[in-house]
């Protein structure tokens, strides 16, 4: 079994890093297209490049296979089935935290990590079938981290996690709703935003039409906050019809993206795919999503 995981993230390694060199490929032919059709002159280092002259001569049709086709090839034909767990050793906040993203996440468990290394947890999702490994973390008591991990062969995302409120600090002991929930992004405009929505879509299953619950990611300034609403239509007040109401149900929190890496959590070997540099001049200024 270890050995055939192993064949097959070299094979899906190899297949990224050549679809990153021609996306590379196609984002010079676009450039020199540009220049050529408006009449401005080639920066530089494209004219310089005689391979990419020949490539935009005898490669200009190929299209781009989308780098998510071997993550999510069965994405919306089978449900996803998350595992969720935590770091060792968890606080009373942390587990209370780790059951509201059971009731976040259809379709989703939680397991007491006990004394169970991340590998172990990794090859038992594997092989009970579930697409994702959900684990959080904590600082000083308090939840820090949320890492999403997409099984078999990644990617694997990790977010730094505030401003959490609990399902029972929102909802006051109501019972909430667990249905598959329509998903609302908005602020993400970048191939790394697109990127972000991907991971996070995909742990949710398709919903039904007629579903009455949202759940929202709102990126601003790279923190993206989750909020959990149903919505209901009341009937008609003093000349209202169908008024439509929302009603959060928890729980809520804001997450910041530092780090995708092209593996699972348990190898160490991983690719970076994106890194957050804080220390980088530009780091707090610039946004990412």
């Amino acid at each position: 079994m270890l050995k055939r995981d192993l064949r097959l993230r070299k094979e899906y390694l190899l297949k990224r890093e050549n679809e990153e060199k021609e996306r590379r490929k196609q984002e010079k032919r676009q450039k020199m297209k540009e220049c050529l059709e408006s009449g401005k002159r080639l920066p530089s280092e494209l004219a310089n490049d005689t391979e990419a002259v020949r490539d935009l001569f005898f490669n200009e049709n190929i299209e781009l296979e989308s780098m998510f086709d071997s993550e999510y090839a069965n994405a919306g034909l089978v449900p996803p089935k998350i595992l969720i767990t935590t770091s060792r050793g968890p606080s009373t906040n942390l587990q209370r935290f780790a059951k509201d993203l059971r009731l976040l996440f259809p379709n989703s468990q939680k397991t007491n990590r006990g004394n169970h290394v991340l590998h172990d947890i990794i090859t038992t999702a594997k092989k009970g079938g579930f697409t994702d490994l959900i684990t959080v973390h904590e600082n000083n008591g308090m939840p820090s981290r949320l890492v999403v991990a997409h099984l078999p062969l990644g990617p694997t995302a990790s977010f730094s996690i505030s401003n959490i409120k609990l399902k029972d600090e929102i909802t006051e002991g109501r019972k909430v709703s667990e249905a598959h929930p329509h998903l609302v992004f908005d602020g993400f405009s970048t191939r790394l935003g697109n990127r972000v929505v991907e991971i996070l879509k995909h742990i949710f299953p398709v919903p039904k039409e007629d579903t009455r619950r949202i759940v929202s990611f709102q990126n601003k300034d790279d923190f993206v906050s989750l909020r959990n609403h149903v919505y209901k239509k009341n009937s008609a007040k003093e000349g209202h019809k169908n008024k439509i109401e929302l009603q959060e149900e928890g729980p809520s929190f804001d997450m910041k993206l530092y780090s995708i890496i092209l593996g699972t959590p348990d190898i160490d070997t991983n690719s970076t795919e994106w890194i957050l540099h804080p220390f980088m001049n530009t780091a707090d200024k610039r946004s990412y999503l």
